[in-house]
């Protein structure tokens, strides 16, 4: 409910974001289920973590807007059935700095949202992109939205693979 009330305020607030999370089914209706699985994923780890309510709403702000930028990948390329080559995964990287660019560009929307467009595939370990940063050189709230969001990806069908239960 408390999820509800804030995506409800906040498009009431900035009709630009309702837009933006709009905007992903028109690529595909995977992208949107996707992003509020992974808001969902994200909200459950936050409250075990024992973050705030206030910092659970940013979390969520942060997990419904994550992957925005992949409205502007060619969708032949992230709906491609096979193995993406070499060029085709590069410009699927490339949708982080477009998330971030994105969000920069739409008032109201946080910088922390921003920041974990940009950061949610940097990996701890530093194998992530865009820049390969690592550790506690990555927020908090990417680490977050990182991981649920590759959980949320593994445990959703698609189309050149099954998905993989939960447990």
């Amino acid at each position: 409910r408390k999820m509800i009330v804030q995506l409800v305020d906040t498009g009431l607030a900035n009709k630009q974001v309702l837009g933006a999370l709009t905007s992903l089914t028109h690529f595909d209706d995977y992208l949107l289920a996707h992003s509020v699985a992974t808001t969902v994923y994200a909200i459950l780890t936050g409250y075990m973590m024992g973050l705030s309510q206030t910092e659970l709403y940013e979390l969520a702000e942060c997990g419904l807007l994550h992957d925005i930028g992949m409205s502007r990948v060619p969708s032949a390329i992230w709906q491609k059935p096979g193995r993406l080559d070499r060029s085709e995964l590069l410009e699927v990287q490339k949708h982080t700095i477009a998330g971030a660019d994105i969000l920069h560009d739409i008032r109201g929307i946080s910088f922390m949202a921003e920041l974990v467009a940009y950061q949610h595939h940097e990996r701890y370990d530093g194998s992530g992109y865009p820049k390969g940063r690592k550790g506690i050189g990555i927020c908090e709230y990417a680490r977050i939205i990182g991981m649920t969001d590759v959980y949320a990806a593994m445990t959703a069908r698609r189309p050149y693979r099954d998905r993989i239960l939960g447990y």
